[in-house]
This record gives structure tokens, sequence and C-alpha cells, in this order.
């Protein structure tokens, strides 16, 4: 006799104990046959069958620690058997009559099972499996001995410790893997099940799953716990959509167990109406859009995860009635369980960072049968956990914690495979692939640890794919050593009896030798031995690929230098990947250009409308998309004193005359920006507009954020408002296109010493500025047609080759239509952190942005778990001193491209982050719009082509500072409503302190994200620094209040160990 307690699920029990304390007369188990014979089990029939074979078992010398296969369809006879097995005190192993006799009798022969059980219809079958003894069931002289055994339990010693039942599962080196789940594990697993559904007697569920899939146990021996009715079909039935939707409404279903494949062609409007009130959905990641077709008020969808090795699920999520506006999460630990998201160093990792799971509790397996070692590697001891000899299971899914709580599954960690080197995620060359409009399905597995294969199911209607022309489309979005070299079509990829993709039934791809062709012409010849010398390899023929060789992208830039030497050409490395071959390298190597000089910037004509700069062009094109104030430039100061507004007005007119770039508009002539300048001004006036103080922050954002026409007119403005006698608000605007914060100091420099000649009515004495921003957007449209040029573009292209998209986790999916809406929150940085950071950089002769990079980047990789790491950061632009007087758009964006892969110490980060800057300084006079132009990324609304995040230095001096004679001119704190990239973040220096500034989305942010992500970022930097020889994987990023906090996101009350 049992009783499950709401709110009290018990925590020892033994499995077969299910059926005890129920209605003897009621049906515990339905089975309608392909034919529609119908076969029905009470639960006094199931209990007394069940107990003449235990009795019949136990006479055999079966008992605990021995193994019973049961190689048995969906039926009456697989219930009693599994529960009979379990009387007797030994384990049940199911065997799947769909797979391969081969693996059938590796699992008999791995479990030493004396005994397996089947009917006659598979007797064909049972006889290629090696168990030493075989009873067939519906055989009538087997059905004569066992009614002469007593229909009662055999009295057995069975601790709730001992293993239940035995399920192979696949292994990761070919070899199934049997998983030992104890009575504890399972009966705590169906308290929990029966608990959380609120199932009672009245329930109905089908068994839907595979026996030898382990959410039988949920299917079977949750609903008998429950002293519910169990139906059931044959599998055709229960794995065809239509079919058993059919079925769930004939048999008046209440709860049911439904595979996201199956689910999502499923139509949840014939099932309207009907008793089926929860169903769950187990074994793949389940789909927003699935989730929210069947969610509604009365049927609630439950997205449960769990592997074998804990027991059907270790964590379940109730999805709400309406849609979710991302993935749908895997919830939190049931009761009596426990999950950590950690790192490699197995430490908890923070809320909203990928990590893998690792699971304790009381749901956890035995172990592994047999392999001891594999055991030991995957069961390991539990920090965490509150008792001696606690374990904890090494999912290797990933996933990360929900502010919220709950867990989010992002997927597997052994996707990743390393060639010549490289770390390849197999699953995003997929993921691609499947862009290609005639791949339907494909899967990419490494062969021979040599190489990538590539199989491929054709879209309806197409013809095979041409090899040559899916590289081509890989190539543009992964790099060439993620694009297979081998290529096979097949009709419908393998899969295994639970619908998952079955590796080792892909077919060996490998071709004949390809045939040698000897290189013809002069240069392939030499480029020939170039890559023996190189490469290490003996041949090279006219048709091998560079990379197939085993080139890198190291080994390129070593041949490039060769070729410059030897040909006197420049090698543009982009090439090297494109016509990887050496017949198609060396054919281009002959149209190669050497570099030329670099020209002087000189004065030209204002005879007309002046060419923009690429910069320029690409803010006309984003103006034109309605995001002209995102790129407003501006400040606010708050003015105390005696204002002499009529010299601040002729202050303002001298700048209008001297700098060009402030009375320039721009206009389209053949679908292009074209600058043109104005005359200056007779005269600035200011408009003096009144305003009270609780009206001063509408007031000055609504000067910094409205819209300029570029086409009216001048990009600058002047806003000023007074708020009382000697006190107002200046706030001068300008746009983006024809300034930037260089420009703003400057601004703030010539105003200060204009304002105060005028105030004195005297000259200025500024300076002469003989060049104008339209000087340089002809100068650098010349020289951008120059091979010089060309070559440092072609630098960009190959440094940024095969770059990856950031996946910084968010609260929210990327708008399709972004409005640029944002928030900004600032810091200062911790005098010690701010001096360890400028006391590195000395001693170590690296660049302080290298230093602060390295912190960065520390974070992303947590956040990320990506080795590959891109942020962007604006430079000054000006190369040139004669461009240090213009006011103007000369900023460039550079990409900054770092490789954390290898486990480096935090010195180790600072060092390559140093690289990475002195390289992007180095290349910094190539315009960002050219450098895409030149890559060629995937395009989305709203997100930089190239970078999600950007860090930038403003060294102490280069912040507008503006002094206005006797009048105390103050910075006004202004709130940033806008933002330019995903994530930007500014370190200011002041000439006592160090400021953090961060500008985020908030169409995808949230501001307790970013300010954790500030938390992370500062903590980063002060450990790193601290403990420079530390990997940087192991630096301490969390609070112990947070840490604490992911750890008690865990059900309370006893855990219990297995």
């Amino acid at each position: 006799m049992h009783t499950v307690v709401a709110g009290a699920v018990a925590t020892s029990g033994l499995l077969h104990h299910v059926t005890a304390g129920h209605d003897t007369g009621r049906v515990a188990f339905r089975f309608t046959g392909s034919a529609g014979e119908r076969a029905e089990l009470t639960y006094g029939e199931l209990g007394r069958r069940a107990g003449r074979l235990a009795h019949a078992l136990r006479e055999a010398g079966l008992g605990p620690g021995q193994v019973v296969a049961l190689l048995l369809e969906r039926g009456p006879h697989l219930m009693v058997a599994q529960l009979a097995v379990m009387m007797s005190g030994a384990t049940w192993m199911p065997l799947d009559p769909r797979n391969p006799p081969a693996r059938l009798a590796f699992q008999a022969g791995d479990a030493a099972a004396p005994l397996l059980l089947t009917t006659s219809d598979l007797t064909a079958l049972a006889a290629e499996v090696t168990a030493a003894e075989t009873w067939v069931l519906d055989d009538p002289l087997r059905q004569a001995e066992l009614s002469r055994h007593p229909g009662t339990a055999p009295d057995v010693d069975v601790s709730p410790g001992d293993a239940a039942y035995l399920m192979y599962t696949s292994g990761s080196t070919g070899t199934p893997k049997g998983v030992l789940i104890s009575h504890r594990s399972a009966y705590v697993y169906c308290g929990n099940a029966v608990e959380q559904l609120g199932l009672t007697a009245a329930d109905v569920l089908p068994q839907v799953a595979n026996p030898a899939f382990d959410v039988t146990i949920f299917d079977t021996f949750a609903t008998l716990l429950a002293g519910g009715t169990v139906v059931s079909a044959p599998s055709s039935v229960m794995t065809e959509p239509d079919a058993l939707t059919t079925f769930l409404i004939e048999e008046r279903v209440t709860v049911a167990y439904v595979p996201p494949p199956i689910l999502a062609l499923m139509d949840p409007a014939r099932l309207a109406g009907g008793p089926l009130r929860a169903v769950i959905a187990i074994g793949s990641v389940l789909g927003a859009e699935v989730a929210g077709r069947w969610s509604r008020p009365g049927l609630t969808v439950h997205n449960g995860y769990g592997p074998t090795e804990a027991t059907v699920i270790c964590t379940s999520y109730v999805c709400p009635p309406t849609p979710l506006p991302g993935a749908v999460p895997i919830g939190t630990a049931l009761p009596h369980q426990r999950t950590y998201v950690l790192n490699k160093r197995l430490r908890p990792v923070p809320v909203g960072v990928a990590g893998q799971l690792y699971i304790a509790g009381s749901g956890l397996a035995h172990g592994y049968l047999n392999r001891p070692g594999l055991t030991a590697e995957r069961f390991l001891p539990d920090p965490y956990g509150g008792e001696p000899g606690d374990r904890m299971y090494a999912s290797g899914d990933l996933v990360r914690w929900r502010p919220d709580g709950q867990l989010e599954f992002m997927g597997r960690t052994d996707r990743q495979v390393k060639l010549r080197g490289q770390r390849i995620e197999l699953g995003e060359i997929e993921h691609v692939l499947t862009r290609h409009p005639a791949v339907r399905q494909c899967a990419v597995t490494m062969r021979d640890d040599s190489y990538l294969a590539a199989y491929v199911v054709t879209e309806p209607g197409h013809g095979d794919p041409d090899p040559a022309e899916l590289r081509e489309h890989l190539a543009r979005d992964v790099p060439p050593y993620m694009i297979p070299t081998a290529w096979v079509t097949l009709p419908a990829l393998p899969l295994n009896p639970n619908g998952k993709l079955d590796l080792a039934a892909l077919p060996d791809p490998r071709p004949g030798a390809r045939q040698y062709v000897a290189p013809a012409t002069e240069t392939e010849q030499w480029l020939a031995e170039a890559w023996q010398e190189l490469l290490k390899v003996d041949r090279v023929g006219a048709g091998d690929n560079f990379f197939d060789l085993g080139g890198t992208s190291l080994h390129g830039t070593q041949l490039a230098a060769r070729v410059r030497e030897h040909l006197s050409v420049e090698l543009d490395l982009q090439h090297l990947f494109t016509e990887a071959t050496l017949a198609d390298l060396a054919a281009r190597l002959a149209e190669s250009e050497a570099a030329t000089g670099e020209q002087p910037i000189v004065p030209v004509a204002r005879d007309g409308a002046l060419p923009c700069t690429p910069q320029q062009e690409g803010l006309w094109f984003l103006e034109r998309m309605g995001m002209s104030s995102i790129y407003n430039l501006s400040f606010a100061l708050a003015l105390r004193g005696p204002l002499d507004i009529p010299a601040l007005e002729r202050a303002l007119h001298t700048l209008m005359v001297r700098h060009e770039g402030l009375r320039t508009r721009f206009v389209e002539e053949r679908g292009v920006p074209r600058q043109v300048i104005e005359p200056p001004p007779s005269a600035v006036t200011l408009t003096v507009e009144h305003v009270g103080a609780e009206d001063v922050e509408s007031w000055v954002n609504e000067h910094m954020t409205r819209r300029f026409d570029l086409a009216a007119g001048s990009l600058f403005r002047a806003g000023l408002a007074r708020l009382g006698p000697d006190e107002h608000i200046l706030v001068p605007v300008m746009h983006h296109i024809v300034s930037d914060g260089w420009s703003l100091r400057m601004l703030a420099d010539e105003l200060s010493v204009a304002y105060a000649a005028e105030s004195r009515g005297e000259e200025a004495g500024l300076p002469e500025v003989y060049l104008q921003p339209g000087d340089h957007a002809v100068w650098q449209r010349g020289r951008l047609d120059e091979a010089e040029m060309d070559r440092r573009v072609g630098h960009w292209r190959e440094a940024l080759d095969g770059l990856p998209t950031l996946e910084f986790p968010a609260d929210r999916p990327r708008p399709a239509r972004p409005t640029g809406a944002g928030a900004a929150t600032t810091r200062e940085v911790p005098a010690a952190t701010a001096e360890a950071m400028r006391a590195y950089a000395r001693a170590h002769r690296v660049s302080f942005l290298a230093v602060a990079q390295a912190g960065l980047l520390t974070v992303l990789h947590r956040y990320t778990g990506q080795d590959d790491l891109v942020i962007g950061s604006i430079v000054s632009g000006r190369t040139r001193p004669e461009m240090e007087r213009i006011i103007g758009f000369f900023a460039n964006t550079v990409v900054l491209r770092t490789d954390l892969g290898g486990e480096p110490t935090f010195a180790e980060v600072v060092g390559r982050c140093h690289a990475t800057v002195l390289d992007a300084t180095t290349y910094q006079d190539v315009p960002f719009a050219v450098i895409v132009d030149a890559v060629q990324p995937e395009r989305i609304a709203g997100r930089n082509p190239l970078f999600q995040v950007s860090l930038t230095l403003q060294p102490a001096g280069s912040q507008a500072d503006l002094t206005l004679g006797d009048v105390d001119a103050r910075p006004l704190d202004t709130v940033s409503r806008v933002s330019r990239f995903d994530i930007g973040i500014e370190l200011i220096e002041t000439p006592d302190s160090l400021w953090l500034s961060m500008e985020y989305s908030t169409e995808m942010f949230d501001a307790d994200r970013m300010e954790r992500l500030f938390d992370h970022y500062l903590a980063a930097l002060a450990n790193g620094l601290a403990e420079p020889d530390v990997i940087a994987e192991d630096i301490d990023i969390m609070s112990s209040s947070e840490r604490q906090q992911v750890l008690s996101w865990n059900p309370a009350g006893p855990m219990g160990g297995v």
C-alpha cells in the first residue's frame, strides 16, 4: 500500500509498488491492435499476471543483480513483464525490435542477460540475440506453466537503491552505453509527475513513448501510480500525427506525452473541447510557435527536459496561454532535484551566461553498466551538495539562467570539433547550408578526424545540387576551413528509433583518389614549390586545394610574404580563400598589381557639389531609413552668471565662417549623396526660450534628438534656454555626418576663445584653417582607387574572413524594424582598479585600450562561450596633421577581432588584445563602409554589419570643455534615449578619475542585465589585474550574492542522494 501525498513526494519506494492500493476492478491498461482488436487489464489482473511471472522468474534463479531482456512490442505482455521482473528483484532491459539485431545482441551481451522475454511474432529476431534462454510469453505451453504459480508478489528483499531498469543510449564513440536507474529514482520521478500534473484515477494517458525510451516511465508508471488508465496501440499509430490525434480523441485521453516534432504536425483544433487538459513535450526542442498553438485556457503545455541519466526529466516549464516572445524555457528543477549551470572549472556562471548543465539529486542514475571510467567522467562529486557522497551529472547540454530563475536550453557542447587546429561548430555549417534553396535537410560530420563531410537532402523539385555551388554558398558565411570537402546527397537523413539523427548510419563519403595534374606555367611551378615548403608536403598538383593540404591563415600570411618577395606583386589573402586551388591562385597572381604611393590633401575648387566620404554616405543612407536622431552629437551646459548673448552669437558666427562643415547640406544626385557648401550667414541669432526648472530635461532631450533635414540647410544648431536671471542652458547640436567627437571638443575650444574675444571686442585670433571636409572627401575618393588602398582593404578582408556573430544573450529578440531606442548608464571605475589598469599598461608597454578590452572580452567569453570575439572601436581617423583643425566627420570605426582559444591567462589576453589594437591602428585609414563592402557580411536591419558591441577610449582632454568668461559653465547630466549599437561602452578619462559609460538598446536589453554586465566587467578588470597569470576562464566575475542566487534556484527541502 502506498499513498501519494500532495506536496510531499515519497523519496523512497519500489517502482513495482505503483499498482498497490488501487481498485482491483479498475482498468489499468487498454490496448487496441492494428486490426481493431482490444485487450484490457484491470489492476487486479495486472497484479496477478505479474505475480505469476515473477514467481516463475524466481524459480528460474532470477533476482537482484541480474538483468532480464524484454524484446516486446507495446501491449499487455510488456507491462506485465516490466512489473514481474521488478517483483523478482531483477532489472528489466527493453530491446527495441526496430533496432538492428547486432545492436540488440550487443545490449544483451553487455548486460549479461541470462533470460530474454518475447512473443511468438518476434522469435526469429530473438534467435539472433545472444541470451542464455528465451521465454515466449504467448506460447500456450509457457502460459500453462505460468498459471501454476500464485498471483501474488514473491517475497523478495528489494531495496529502493537497487536497479529497477537498464536502458541503453547512444554513445559518442558509437558503442551504446547502458544506464542503470534505481527504484528510488524512478519512483521519485513518478511521484513528481503525479503531483505536478495533478494525476488521479480518472486520468487516461497514452503509451506514446517507445518502450526502449525512458519516457515510458512517465506514460506507464506515473499513470499507474495515480491509479489511472494507460491506453496503447501499435507504434504505427503512436508515431503518425493524424492517427495519434484520432487515437487521443477516441480514447478520451486527458494527459499525453507527445514528442515535439510530432506535436508540431498535429492540429490542436481537432482536440478542442475534449478531455485533453495537459500535453507534455519531452525529448527535443519545443518551438515557441508550437507551444503557442497548443497552449490555451484549459490545456497546458509542459516543456520537460532531462537525459536518461537523470530519470526521464529533471526540469519542467509550464507554458503560458499567451505566445512566448522567445525560446521556450526548460524550466526549473523538479522536487528532490538540483540543477547547476557551471563553466569548465565547475564554477557557477552568471545569469544570462551559457554554461554546461549539471544535474544532482534523487533522480540520478547509478552510472553506466561496465563503464567505470565513463561513469567517473560524467558523474562527479557535487561540490554544492549538502550531503557527503552527493554526485552531479555532466549533461553535455548548454543552458543559461534567465533573470526569472528559468533555465533556457542553448544546444549541445559536443557539436564542436577541431580540424587542423580550428574549432568548428558543425551546427553553424548546417544552419548556413539549409539556407540554400535546394537544401531541405543536412548533416555535417567530421570523418577520420581529418575532413568534413556534408550529407544533403534536397527540396522536392530540385535536382542534386552541385557541390561547387554549395561550397560557394557556404563561402559567403563561413571560413574556408568550415567548408566540407566531401558531399553526399541522400533521399533522407537516417534517424534512430527516437527520431534523432543516426550518425552511425551515414554512409562513408570517401571518393576515389584525385587525379594528379602537374603544375604547367612558371607561376604554378614556383607556387607549388612554395606550398611544398610551407605545408611540408611532398607533391602539389594544379588541382590541389591550399586548405585541404593543411593550410591555415598563418600559412597564408607566410605565402603572401614569399609572393611579394619573389613575384613583386601583392597577394590579397582573400583570393587565397576564394581561389584556393593552385591553378586558380596562380591565375589570380598574374592579374595582381603592385602598390603605389600616397597623394597629399590639397584644396579643391568649390564650383559645384562635392563628393561624400564613404562614412558620410553610410550615415546618409541611415538617415533615409529614419534613424537620423541616433546620429546627433551634442552636449548640454548649465550656465550661471552674466551671459553676454550677443557675444555668444558673434562667436558662433565666427565658427560658422571658419568651418564649412557647419554650413554644409547634402543633396541626392543619381542615387548617391553629394555635399553642397552654403555661404556663411550674415549673422547668427539665438532664440532664447523660457523654460521652467521642471521642464529642463524634456527641453534638452527635444533639442538633442530633433531630426535634421540633411538637404535643407545647416546641420548645426544651438539651443538656449533661460531659467532665470543669469541662469541659462546651452545645447549645441551637430549631425554626425559633419562632425565627430573630436569636432565637439574643437567646437567647445574655439567657441571659448571666440566668446572671450568677442566679449572684449577683439578678434579671436584662431589659427588659419586652409583645408575643409570637402577637400578631404575628394582626396579620400581618389585614394580609394589606388592599389595601396586595395592592399589595405585586402588586409581587413582577410582579418575579418569568417567573422562570427556575437551571440550575446538578450532579453528580447532583435526587432524586425528597430527604432534605435536606447538608454545609458554610467559609473566611476573604482580608483584602485583604474590605477591598476594604468600601472599594468605602463609596466608591460601595452595600450590602455588593450587592458580595458581584455576585461571586456573575458566577460563576453563567459557570456557567449565563444573564443572568436569581435568588437568595434571608434578611432579619430585623423591620421595626418592637417586634419586636426577641421570640424568634420573623420572618425572611423575599426574592428577588433581577438581569439581567446587555448585557455589563455589574463596577461595573455591583454597581449592578444594589444596585438589586435596595433593591427587595427595600422590600418585605421580604411573607411569602415569600405571594409563592410569588402567583407560582404549578412545584412540584418538595425544590426551593425560587423560587430554588436563597441569599446572606445576617450583620453583625458578629448571631451568638450567650454568656458565662457565669467560664466560658470558645467556639463549637464543628460539621459540618453538612443543607442547606435547593441551595446556601446566608452571609457572616459579625466585628470583624476576614470568613468565607464554604457549605451544599450532598450529594444533588446533590460536595465538589470546591463547593470550585471557592468558588475561583471569591473570584477573581471579588478580580479584579472590582481592575478594576471590566472587563466582568464577562472577569473571570478560574480559577487557572492549573485553566486548564492543561482545556486538557490532549486526546490526547497531535502534532496537525498542515490
